[in-house]
């Protein structure tokens, strides 16, 4: 179980739309599952340190 389906605990599928999302990255969507954006987590942390 992914906690993305919105039928829980029947599969709504949306696990395909993160499918191709890469590590130390946050990304959004809008409730209809569209991307919205992303962040870079790397570029949080040296943002911390200054």
């Amino acid at each position: 179980m992914c906690g993305l389906s919105d039928t829980y605990p029947i599969c709504s599928g949306k696990h395909k739309l993160v499918r191709d999302e890469e590590d130390n990255r946050i990304y959004s969507y809008d409730q209809n599952g569209n991307r919205l954006g992303m962040v870079n987590l790397e570029n949080v942390e040296r943002l911390r340190r200054v």
